[in-house]
Parts: C-alpha cells; structure tokens; sequence
C-alpha cells in the first residue's frame, strides 16, 4: 500500500496513526509544509520500503526508532530543520540503499557505524552542523555512488580509505575544515564525474593521479594551501567542463597540456603564484566562456583565439594583453 501526497500543501503534524498502518510500503509526504517531530510510533511500519519526508519544517531528533524499519531501501528526511546527532542505530537498515539527511540542522560526529550499511548508494550529509572526522569505515561502502558531505564542520584528512569506492560518481567534501594532502588514492575512482574539495585547508601538492580520473566532469578545489605545480596530468581530462583550482598556493608554469581540455568551459587559475607564459594551447580551447588567469605573476600574453572570451564574460586575464594586439603571432 502506497500513500503518496508530495506537494499538496499539506499542514500540521505527521499524525501518529500512521504508524498503525501495517501494509504501508511508502509513505511519500514531501514538499509540504508538515510540522513537529518524525513520530516515533513508525516505527511500527514494517513492510515499509520508503520514507520520503523531504522539504517540510520537520523539527526534533531522527527517532532512533526508525532502525526498526527492516524492509527500508529509501530514508529521505532531508531540507526540514532536523537536530541532534545521526543515530547510530540506522546500521541496522540492512537494506538502505539511500540515507539523505540534507539540509538540517544536524550536530555530532558521522556514526562510524553507517559503514555497515553495505547496499547504500547515496550518502548525503551535507549543509548541517556535523563535527569531527570522516569515517574511514565509509570506504566499506562498496555500491556507493554519491557521498556528500558538504558544508558541515568536519576535520582531520580525507581518509584514503574512500579510494575503495570504486563505483562513487559524486564526492562532495568542500566547504569543511578538511587538513592534510589530497589521497592520492583518490585517483582510482575512475568512475567520479565530480569531485569537490573547495574550501578547506588542504595542503601538499594536487596528486599526479586525479589524471586517471577520465570520465570527470568538474573538478573544484579553490579556497585551499595547495601548493607545488599544476601536473600535467590533469590534462588527459578531456571531459572537464569545468576547472577551479584558485586562491591557492600553486607556483610554477602553467601546464600546456591543458589545452587538451577540449570541453572545458570554466578555467580558473587565478590567485595563485604561477609564473612563466601563457600557453599558446590554451588558444585551442574552443568551449571556453570563463578563464582566469589573474594575481599570479604570468608574462607574456593571451592567445588571440580567447579574445572572446574577455568580451562575453567578466574574465579575469591579469592585465595581459592578447597576442595579436602585440604583434604576436601565437
């Protein structure tokens, strides 16, 4: 038995009754503008297989209760105003599939305990207030595809544990407090479309292996310490559309063989201390609509063939003049 009523306008509390309706197997109430805490008496829903409570003004702790929800495949309770911290009890959700918990106001440490939960295919945690370390036990979680852990307040390094993920397409760190270098591990998630690791503290040189990363599509890590050079490597992403690796630390020239990013159409370096010349391969970077290339110390000058680029875009060339206004012929 379904009972679906998404967008309906619905008001008020959950009613606790619903808890007596033993051959529910998705109750779907998203999108409403529902009140109060999550009753604890759903726990009696035991052939559920999805709780879809997203998008209302939920308020209170996750019952912990809901760990007795055996059959559950779906937990969505994220985009309400949920606190407290993620009960640990929800390993026992044997059959999870996708736990999202978005958007709350969530406190506490991730439960190591979440590893458990061997069918899950997206974790989303992010936009809460969640503290402390990234479980290495998340690196067990063998079907995931999406992680996201944005915008909380966790520490400590990126565990090179979640280089096991071999299925993950999402890995959403930024916005953290994240120390230590980037996993080099991190470069055998060869099925990652994106990868964001903005705003944090990270430190060390970008790992030579993102290279290996071939089906990625956006690539974020501004708003770090990274430092050393740019690898080379990262040009045989030829499916980025989107580079940011400024306000960082990065010196050295700026690899030619990012002019093998033939659908890139974000390139920002700026904020950084490269130095050198502009490569003339860049001017083969026919998709680009945003580049940035300032607070650095570049000589030299812009490839003729980006001139568009400055005049449809607020682009941020560092003052650079385009080759052919110099009479260069790039």
């Amino acid at each position: 038995m379904i009972l679906s009523l998404n967008s309906n306008n619905l008001t008020g509390e959950i009613p606790a009754e619903l808890g007596n309706l033993s051959n529910l197997t998705n109750l779907s109430l998203g999108s409403n503008s529902l009140t109060g805490e999550i009753p604890a008496e759903l726990r009696d829903l035991e052939n559920l297989s999805r709780l879809y409570l997203r998008g209302n003004d939920l308020i209170g702790e996750i019952p912990s209760e809901l760990a007795n929800l055996s059959n559950l495949s779906e937990l969505a309770l994220d985009s309400n105003q949920l606190e407290g911290e993620i009960p640990s009890e929800l390993k026992e959700l044997s059959k999870l599939e996708i736990l999202n918990l978005y958007d709350n106001q969530l406190t506490g440490s991730i439960p190591a305990e979440l590893g458990d939960l061997s069918n899950l295919t997206n974790l989303s945690l992010g936009s809460n207030n969640l503290i402390g370390e990234i479980p290495a036990e998340l690196g067990d979680l063998s079907n995931l595809m999406i992680l996201s852990l944005n915008s909380n307040s966790l520490t400590g390094e990126i565990p090179s544990e979640l280089g096991n993920l071999s299925n993950l397409t999402g890995l959403f760190l930024g916005g953290n407090n994240l120390t230590g270098e980037i996993p080099t591990e991190l470069g055998r998630l060869v099925k990652l479309d994106f990868l964001a690791l903005h705003d944090n503290d990270l430190t060390g040189e970008i790992p030579a292996e993102l290279g290996n990363l071939i089906r990625l599509n956006e690539l974020w890590m501004p708003n770090n310490r990274l430092n050393g050079n740019i690898p080379a490597e990262l040009g045989k992403l030829t499916n980025l559309s989107a580079l940011n690796i400024s306000f960082n630390e990065l010196t050295g020239e700026i690899p030619p063989e990012l002019g093998n990013l033939s659908n890139i159409s974000t390139l920002i370096l700026s904020n950084n201390d490269l130095s050198g010349e502009v490569p003339a391969e860049l001017g083969d970077l026919s998709n680009l609509k945003i580049l940035g290339l300032g607070a650095n110390r570049l000589t030299g000058c812009i490839p003729s063939s980006l001139r568009v680029v400055e005049e449809n875009y607020s682009s941020d060339l560092s003052g650079l003049e385009f080759c052919d206004d110099m009479g260069i012929t790039p």
